[in-house]
């Protein structure tokens, strides 16, 4: 069972793993642009898809620091939106294009900072909606 602790400790993991994995980007000078997997780049390229895989996990921490401090309903109803949200993130970071050049317009880290931006609203509506729905029993 997914706790408010361990949830906390996982997206705090992944923001700590974000940020390390940013700093090598930073160090290495990582391209998206070269991304080929037949050549020396393919660390290059995992780790910058790493990085799109990550950035959701900022609002998780701030939000399952928030849910702490909240009642256990508010809990498991935002928790069954977040475990159901990151399978759809996941599998659209997955699916969705290295660059800009395919049918989409969206590459890997735009999708991931839209996808995350979509996440932390519908997170903020939900938890406030539940708060004063229960605030009322």
């Amino acid at each position: 069972m997914l706790t408010k602790k361990i949830v906390l400790g996982v997206s705090f993991i992944g923001v700590l793993a974000f940020i390390i994995l940013w700093n090598l980007q930073i160090n290495f000078r990582w391209d998206p642009r070269y991304c080929d997997f037949i050549n020396s780049q393919f660390t290059a390229c995992l780790g910058i898809f790493t990085l799109d895989l990550l950035f959701v996990f900022f609002p998780l921490f701030f939000f399952s620091i928030v849910v702490c401090f909240l009642r256990d309903e508010i809990y498991i109803y935002w928790k069954k939106f977040t475990l159901l949200y990151f399978f759809i993130y996941f599998l659209i970071i997955l699916f969705s294009s290295w660059k800009q050049d395919s049918y989409l317009a969206v590459d890997k880290m735009a999708m991931a900072f839209y996808l995350t931006i979509i996440y932390t609203t519908i997170s903020l509506i939900l938890i406030t909606y539940k708060s004063i729905k229960l605030r009322g029993k």
